[in-house]
């Protein structure tokens, strides 16, 4: 059986923020955000509550700014009588090139 946890974050979006558009201040932001979404998943245990049917589990932190988004998370897989191990990254490196393609014109 497969899981996915979601821990969502949002950011207040000021008139300022309105005004300067998607910068470089908000894109860090946004990840640090999403990132402390992640972080509270693992610290919480949130993966301790699950079934033993459960071997495959997804966790993602997202944080939401306006209409601008932030995911970073990973995919894990469990065994009876072992640790839980992570198969798949989704950085925020890697989102940010993402999102900076999305969010600013070329």
């Amino acid at each position: 059986m497969s899981i996915t946890i979601h821990e969502y974050k949002w950011i207040n979006l000021t008139k300022k923020d309105k005004e300067s558009g998607y910068t470089d201040s908000q894109r860090k932001r946004l990840t640090k955000v999403a990132e402390k979404g992640l972080w509270q998943i693992e610290v919480k245990g949130y993966h301790t509550w699950l079934p033993d049917q459960v071997a495959h589990l997804c966790e993602f932190g997202i944080a939401f700014r306006g209409p601008y988004c932030a995911i970073v998370g990973h995919s894990l897989e469990w065994e009876p009588g072992e640790q839980w191990r992570i198969l798949k990254l989704y950085t925020a490196e890697r989102n940010e090139r993402h999102r900076n393609r999305l969010y600013n014109a070329s």
